[in-house]
């Protein structure tokens, strides 16, 4: 017979936080090291090795030379992930992110949002105003 593994969650406490991928069925997970395969990146967004929170990867709103997002004037672009494909219940999103903004609330803000009709309209989960610059 072959050996079986049962996969079992332990949690961890560590003075910084740390992250490790798991797998789970029907889950989605991106870390870029691929590239930003199926990923539609418009404007500004591009793939980057600048900064990364976890590998050498990641997705980065700015310009690359210049290590900023100012164009001397407004701006706002998107980042689309692929389609994912929810399983049905309870589902959870995690994500990482770093901002380096003015931290004012009607400029600067990061829009998390979902689509249920393949883009055709989108439904607003979260807004963001804050300004850590750091994972």
């Amino acid at each position: 017979p072959f050996p079986t593994t049962t996969p079992t969650i332990t949690p961890t406490i560590t003075e910084t936080p740390t992250m490790t991928p798991t797998a789970h069925p029907g889950a989605f997970y991106e870390d870029f090291e691929s590239g930003a395969v199926g990923w539609e990146a418009a404007g500004l967004w591009h793939l980057t090795t600048k900064s990364s929170h976890n590998a050498n990867h990641s997705m980065w709103y700015a310009d690359e030379n210049l290590e900023h997002y100012d164009t001397d004037g407004p701006n706002s672009d998107s980042l689309t992930s692929p389609p994912i494909r929810l399983e049905s219940g309870y589902t959870t999103l995690t994500f990482w992110s770093r901002e380096a903004t003015d931290g004012t609330r009607y400029w600067d803000t990061r829009k998390v949002s979902i689509s249920n009709d393949a883009g055709a309209s989108w439904n607003l989960l979260s807004q963001y105003y804050n300004n850590d610059n750091s994972w």
